[in-house]
C-alpha cells in the first residue's frame, strides 16, 4: 500500500513511495545510524589506504621495469 501523501523526494520508479521506516515497517531498511555511518567512514579510509598502497606498488613496478629495460 502506497500512501498518497508522500514525503519521499526520490525520482524514478520509487517516486511517490515513502521510505519503509516512515511507515513503521523498517525490516532490513532504516535510516542511517551512527554505527553504519562510522562503518562507512572506516571503509572509506581503508579504501583510500589501499589506493595509496596500490599507487606505491605500481611505482615500484614501473621503476623495476625501467631498470630491466636498461640492462
Amino acid at each position: 500500500m502506497v500512501p498518497t501523501n508522500s514525503t519521499c523526494t526520490a525520482k524514478g520508479p520509487t517516486m511517490g513511495k515513502r521510505a519503509p521506516w516512515e511507515d513503521g515497517d523498517a525490516g532490513e531498511w532504516g535510516p542511517p545510524s551512527v554505527t553504519s555511518l562510522t562503518g562507512l567512514a572506516a571503509l572509506a579510509e581503508s579504501l583510500a589506504s589501499a589506493k595509496e598502497e596500490n599507487v606505491g606498488i605500481h611505482q615500484v613496478l614501473d621503476q623495476t621495469l625501467l631498470e630491466l629495460n636498461n640492462l
